[in-house]
């Protein structure tokens, strides 16, 4: 395929009977999209439409400069062509839902602990280590993301099995006008499925 570089590993999954492609490595080039507006993934047309679907995963596309899960790597898929980005999510210790990959900050952002040791209020002051990009909200990237027309693809690292928590990532979809656009592969598949439809 023109414009993906032959070192990228590409993992093929079948949603709805549409070959998605799934961005594993972070120096892929994805071909340029036209501007087709937000991806309606409830309407198999508007999936079809784009193949193949592309994905970026860890948050988006990954540099020296925009390191994984930060809006720079999101506004870097968007820029590059990508449909949807492909988000990490864990809980705040006051049950914050927090763009993150990892289950340590120290590897990211030198900081003793995980995500779930802070206040969603001090984990927006970190930064990844070598960039002036900072950790943020799930709130913060889903109207990242909806204003430049990325789908979402969330992967639930924490929290599964919370109500609540599911519950407020469920509002902040629909607030930020994501509902037609994003989809879980993760989680607790009874509570996730009931909560984010």
């Amino acid at each position: 395929m023109p414009g993906i570089r032959s070192r990228c590993r590409l993992l093929w999954v079948s949603l709805w009977g549409v070959v998605v492609w799934t961005q594993l490595c972070w120096m892929c080039d994805a071909r340029a999209e036209d501007a087709r507006g937000l991806i309606d993934l409830r309407d198999v047309a508007s999936v079809r439409a784009r193949r193949p679907l592309l994905i970026a995963h860890r948050g988006g596309v990954v540099a020296d400069e925009a390191p994984e899960c930060s809006l720079a790597a999101i506004e870097e898929a968007a820029r590059r062509g990508y449909a949807m980005v492909e988000l990490d999510v864990r809980r705040s210790s006051d049950g914050v839902a927090v763009v993150f990959h990892d289950g340590r900050l120290r590897p990211a952002c030198d900081r003793a602990g995980s995500v779930a040791d802070y206040p969603a209020a001090k984990l927006v002051e970190f930064v990844y280590e070598g960039t002036d990009e900072r950790i943020f909200t799930l709130d913060t990237a889903l109207g990242r993301c909806h204003a430049l027309g990325l789908g979402v693809m969330l992967d639930l690292k924490a929290g599964r099995d919370d109500g609540a928590f599911l519950d407020a990532i469920n509002r902040s979809i629909e607030n930020n006008g994501l509902s037609s656009a994003t989809v879980s592969f993760s989680g607790s598949a009874e509570r996730v499925s009931d909560s984010l439809t």
